[in-house]
């Protein structure tokens, strides 16, 4: 199943008309996340998982919602629903990535359940847990994690982006 699952993610990189890719890649998404569901310990298909939340977010939703504040920024509503849509995404994209991540014990162990309330100091232990094969996962829960910031802009998250930045 996974060669067949990232030869569609390769398909849909490779796509030349965005909105082909556009229309495709919720069904891929949505897809993904029911093999994860029959599969939520594997890594390979959690990060694929994590990637094709994160690339929506960023490729499809974010620079409509940029382009609807700067156009029209009496539209609040439909401003309010895309960075809805956005956050949501966002999110499951960084739920996957913290599973992968979690596949390791010692991460688990060091990190907990709320990234956000460790410290400093914990963080970077947590950090020394992983192994080069979590890069990917690494990679994907610090996209997610800044991207969020990027799109919600309240102060109070940047507190956390040194350990974006440390990912």
């Amino acid at each position: 199943m996974q060669p067949i699952l990232q030869n569609g993610v390769e398909g849909l990189i490779q796509e030349q008309d965005p909105a082909t890719a556009q229309e495709a890649i919720a069904g891929n998404i949505k897809l993904i996340e029911g093999v994860v569901g029959s599969y939520p310990d594997d890594v390979e298909l959690l990060n694929m998982a994590a990637m094709a939340r994160a690339n929506y977010a960023f490729v499809f939703m974010v620079d409509r919602l940029e382009a609807l504040r700067l156009a029209h920024p009496e539209n609040t509503l439909e401003a309010t629903r895309l960075k809805r849509r956005i956050q949501l995404s966002y999110a499951a994209g960084r739920t996957h990535a913290e599973q992968a991540l979690s596949q390791n014990s010692n991460w688990q162990e060091a990190v907990g359940d709320d990234l956000e309330s460790l410290s400093p100091e914990a963080f970077n232990t947590a950090l020394t847990t992983l192994e080069e094969d979590a890069a990917e996962a690494a990679f994907w829960l610090a996209f997610c994690w800044g991207g969020t910031m990027q799109v919600e802009l309240d102060p109070a998250s940047a507190t956390q982006l040194p350990k974006v930045e440390r990912l």
